[in-house]
């Protein structure tokens, strides 16, 4: 029981500085709005386009561990890792977070909390690129993509999700190698030597049910002569 709280509780501080530290995760929503075509853009069809839709929720990020390394500008959480963002999930084994400044909300010599001090000293800081190793696994709604590797272009907003990719939407599967998502125009190209994939169309078990239970049509009945 005392492992298990020790467990818990650690996950808990991890989480705390996670927030402290992604405060600012996602790209500006005035940036994104000036980089998006005029034309109104169309929702890419997978789980990443869950992290668009909810850019203004905050980001809850939980971890076995997190390491600080401000000289090389680069957070790294260990064990388990679950991010959140309204109801867009991801779990990976392990999850870099690349920027600029100093670690918000960090004190890097240390590893804990900064002082209101140093925050406001670190208010500059800018997540730049995060990279997803171990099993990626994102989940929004309906939609679910798997990778080995994940990578988020926080400037260019565009994702990158690399090896045995798999692609999922209700019944609908597809495979490939490689899955490049742009976050702000919508559009998302999958890659391989042979992209395979199941389509289930959403209509096909209505409209077997319409000509199953469609009645024949009844001959009207004669009047009988007098």
């Amino acid at each position: 029981m005392t492992g298990a709280r020790n467990a818990s509780s650690s996950r808990i501080v991890v989480a705390t500085l996670a927030a402290l530290l992604l405060g600012a995760v996602g790209v500006p929503a005035s940036k994104a709005q000036n980089a998006a075509p005029k034309a109104a853009a169309q929702p890419a069809p997978n789980a990443f386009q869950g992290f668009t839709r909810n850019r203004k929720d905050p980001v809850k990020i939980e971890a076995n561990s997190l390491e600080v390394r401000d000289k090389e500008k680069i957070a790294v959480f260990r064990g388990n890792v679950v991010v959140v963002q309204g109801d867009t999930t991801m779990r990976c084994r392990e999850l870099e977070v690349h920027y600029e400044g100093n670690a918000l909300g960090v004190d890097p010599r240390q590893n804990v909390p900064a002082t209101k001090t140093q925050q406001k000293n670190a208010s500059a800081q800018r997540i730049k690129r995060l990279v997803a190793t171990g099993g990626v696994i994102v989940t929004a709604k309906d939609q679910k993509a798997v990778g080995d590797k994940g990578v988020f272009e926080m400037v260019t907003n565009i994702v990158v999700l690399d090896g045995n990719v798999v692609l999922t939407q209700g019944q609908n599967i597809m495979n490939g190698d490689k899955l490049t998502v742009n976050l702000t125009t919508g559009t998302s190209k999958l890659d391989a030597k042979r992209v395979t994939g199941v389509l289930v169309p959403s209509s096909m078990d209505k409209k077997d049910g319409d000509k199953k239970g469609a009645a024949r049509p009844q001959r009207k009945k004669q009047s009988p002569e007098n």
